[in-house]
């Protein structure tokens, strides 16, 4: 006689930045077996693999490719499969900033009070000059996983060249993929620091994971306020 298969629920869900629904179920055994794995290994670019990994067994919408997505998109898409995997309260630990102290404070978070921070500053065109505007695009997945092993200089510049999608000269549009990676390198080369700053600020003001908490250390009493952002700070061990 054949042992019993368990009824696995499906949720939906609708990306932030695109506003698509997605059709996932929650992560099973198998895994959380590839998670812990990785996390274990506490490689950056492991744990990268292994949620992408799970997110393509985990989203049941057809032609879900992970790829195309923005990150904020992957760190939301997992956080939800992983609320309804193993319930949405996770505890964290905080440093004490008390540099007499350094007692690691625990936190358990409300994964469904987890938002994406919008600002209103945020917009894709960045005008450089009267005549030369930049169009961006966020960051993929694929850009976290082909540059953990870079320093954070070749880091910034990698993922600001990659997130060009459109430079505009008056009428005419040059789009980033019918140029090669030297000839945007040599166009973000040749910005002046203000210039460069507008093309940052695309990154320090689009949407993210953000939560605001504040907290008590328990063993000098101080009290401090930290912004979480990203998709590991809500899931920090010990």
């Amino acid at each position: 006689m054949p042992l019993p298969v368990l009824d696995v629920p499906t949720y939906d869900l609708i990306l932030p930045s695109t506003e698509q629904e997605l059709k996932y179920r929650p992560f099973l055994v198998k895994e959380e077996k590839i998670l812990l794995m990785a996390l274990e290994g506490g490689e950056e670019k492991e744990m990268a693999k292994a949620i992408k990994q799970i997110l393509r067994q985990c989203v049941l919408t057809e032609n879900f490719k992970i790829d195309n997505l923005a990150l904020v998109d992957v760190e939301y898409i997992f956080l939800k499969v992983r609320g309804k995997a193993v319930g949405d309260k996770s505890k964290i630990f905080i440093e004490c900033t008390n540099t007499e102290c350094e007692n690691k404070i625990e936190i358990e978070l409300d994964l469904e009070k987890i938002k994406i921070d919008t600002h209103k500053d945020h917009t894709d065109l960045i005008k450089l000059t009267d005549d030369i505007q930049v169009r961006m695009v966020p960051p993929k997945m694929e850009y976290l996983m082909a540059t953990v092993s870079k320093n954070q200089i070749d880091i910034v510049m990698d993922v600001i060249r990659d997130s060009i999608s459109e430079i505009i000269q008056g009428k005419e549009v040059f789009s980033a993929q019918d140029h090669t990676r030297e000839e945007l390198e040599d166009f973000l080369n040749s910005l002046n620091s203000g210039q460069f700053q507008s093309v940052r600020q695309f990154f320090e003001t689009m949407p993210a994971l953000r939560h605001d908490i504040e907290y008590t250390c328990n063993k000098c009493n101080k009290t401090e306020k930290q912004t979480l952002q990203g998709l590991a700070s809500f899931f920090a061990s010990a």
